[in-house]
């Protein structure tokens, strides 16, 4: 892709796009297009060519793994695919964002705002106590120190932003830790978790909706937007990633709508 700057040349944004077909990713891809030209790169089933030519168009590189792989566990091996992409592919990466796919766009580039700490994570704005998914895998990984943690908003392993040696550090802590905990599906958020509360991790930040670069829409119940209908965070600046857009009903859908020409 040409035009691409020297900040974008040193960062990377990875997905996991395994199963799903091109009007799965289309709202992610051309979104993020829009605004970022760098390096992307997503796990895909192999031999799927209709799906690696439409990324292919959208230079983005299709890191094929086994078709026979369950679904199930793709959630939880990704970490592992991640480690061996940014080894093998990106080691000279700066900035890195991992991020679900198929419910994520971008209303301008991920790395559009500044960070302090190797690694950013994002929160849910709903106590682990009281969410019904949350709560049962932190029981399940942290049963020690639930009560302590119960308290405390769920932080979402959909989206998370580092520098190259954060997250490659992220990606290693939690591919051993699936491994030796025997976590499947979505409990690599339990995992996530886990590791965070423990503060396995040296330098990180934990933000709330609308502080940093992502907003997780699930459980938030008021946006604010611009005269563009651009999601904004508390200080003014525009949200460069929603998560979990259709799970907030219509008005997300709408925003989705006002700033794409393609269909959902």
């Amino acid at each position: 892709m040409s035009n691409i700057s020297q900040k974008e040349q040193d960062e990377l944004v990875i997905g996991t796009a395994f199963g799903y077909k091109t009007e799965h990713i289309r709202r992610f891809v051309e979104s993020l297009r829009r605004h970022y030209k760098g390096p992307v790169c997503l796990i895909t089933k192999e031999k799927d060519k209709h799906f690696g030519d439409y990324l292919a168009k959208k230079d983005i590189f299709a890191y094929e793994v086994s078709a026979e792989i369950p679904v199930s566990l793709i959630q939880v091996q990704r970490y592992t695919f991640y480690k061996k992409i940014i080894e093998s592919f990106y080691s000279s990466a700066k900035r890195i964002f991992i991020t679900d796919v198929r419910d994520v766009f971008f209303q301008t580039s991920p790395f559009a705002l500044p960070f302090e700490k190797e690694l950013c994570f994002y929160c849910e704005p709903i106590l682990i106590k009281n969410c019904l998914a949350n709560g049962p895998w932190m029981k399940k990984f942290a049963p020690n120190t639930f009560e302590e943690i119960c308290d405390r908003y769920a932080i979402c392993s959909g989206t998370t932003l580092g520098t190259g040696q954060g997250m490659l550090d992220y990606c290693t802590q939690m591919s051993d830790e699936i491994l030796k905990l025997k976590a499947v599906g979505p409990e690599d958020q339990g995992i996530h978790m886990r590791l965070i509360f423990g503060n396995r991790f040296s330098s990180f930040d934990c933000f709330n909706n609308e502080e940093h670069a992502v907003t997780t829409c699930t459980y938030q119940r008021t946006l604010t937007l611009n005269r563009d209908l651009k999601t904004l965070n508390k200080d003014g600046t525009i949200t460069p990633v929603l998560h979990q857009w259709d799970r907030m009903g219509r008005l997300i859908e709408a925003i989705a709508l006002s700033t794409t020409t393609y269909p959902i």
